[in-house]
């Protein structure tokens, strides 16, 4: 018998994905990225262990899920994250047919949208997490919603400090002028099979830079304690707090269970520090299991917490 390379299983796998949705596949960009999206998908589920069955199973968010958390090797993360930066570049590009405003090089990032942008534009993201599983929010995190899954609701803005934890939407790099920094990488293994991840709003912008939203997600969180930028609308921000609120105060949760099976969750901390005479020091490690780092607890499941 014929040995089956993971890459033949991959393709298996894109195939029994795309089974049903074959007749809304044009010969578009945005096609040829989602091609490419269900392939990096196949290769996720081959190096897990799934089967065919398990493929082409009809997906099920209402069943409470009965798989157990389990933790991927160091070598399959790197591996998953390889796969997703495979796809960043067709991804990315995308044919946008909404209007731009802010132009292909404008820089922006993401703050929590809490009823209206005012004249900003909204960039709006779905994250599929595991089926059946305990995703939810806690008191008010504004427009941004769960229930089993999340829909993120951010207003795009210029890059300066607004008091807390702010979604990096553009290749950022640090200088030693922003002062004392922290960013965080965030690496989200959602919903392995049939996976729904969706950018449905990108407002305006031809890049999401240093992020990825593919099958699974890559958010980059810039922290800063200099005094925030004023802006003439509402809006949340990831605490600057490491500690959680003591009681009776409820907290803004956004609770996300994450993808249960192989988890390859991953949390790597920049420390960009600003020492007398202007030089300067940056210092990168790995969140422990279930750290919490500024408004950001991650594990196999990930917390945030808007201030």
């Amino acid at each position: 018998m014929k040995k089956i390379t993971i890459l033949e299983l991959s393709v298996l796998f894109a195939a029994c994905s795309m089974n049903n949705e074959l007749s809304d596949v044009g010969t578009d960009q945005a096609s040829l990225s989602e091609s490419l999206e269900n392939l990096a998908n196949g290769y996720e589920l081959a190096l897990k262990g799934y089967t065919i069955e398990d493929a082409i199973m009809e997906k099920d968010e209402e069943t409470p899920t009965t798989t157990k958390e389990t933790k991927t090797s160091p070598w399959l993360i790197k591996k998953l994250q390889s796969s997703m930066d495979q796809t960043c570049l067709a991804y990315n590009s995308k044919t946008r047919t909404d209007a731009r405003p802010y132009g292909g090089s404008s820089n922006k990032v993401g703050v929590f949208k809490y009823g209206t942008c005012g004249n900003n534009r909204e960039f709006v993201f779905y994250m599929d997490c595991e089926d059946g599983g305990n995703t939810y929010t806690t008191g008010n995190t504004g427009d941004t919603a769960a229930n089993g899954n999340v829909t993120f609701h951010f207003c795009l803005v210029d890059p300066r400090n607004y008091g807390g934890g702010t979604l990096l939407l553009y290749d950022y790099v640090w200088s030693v002028a922003e002062g004392d920094v922290d960013v965080i990488r965030r690496y989200h293994d959602c919903e392995d099979k049939r996976n729904k991840n969706e950018v449905r709003d990108y407002g305006g912008l031809s890049s999401t830079g240093l992020c990825n939203f593919s099958h699974n997600a890559l958010l980059y969180w810039r922290f800063s304690e200099k005094p925030a930028t004023s802006l003439p609308f509402s809006y949340g921000v990831l605490t600057n707090r490491s500690t959680p609120l003591p009681t009776p105060y409820i907290s803004n949760y956004i609770y996300i269970d994450d993808e249960n099976k192989s988890n390859g969750n991953e949390a790597i901390l920049w420390q960009h520090r600003v020492l007398r005479g202007g030089s300067s020091n940056t210092t990168t490690r790995n969140l422990n299991d279930n750290e919490r780092y500024r408004g950001i607890q991650a594990g196999a499941n990930t917390v945030y917490e808007i201030g």
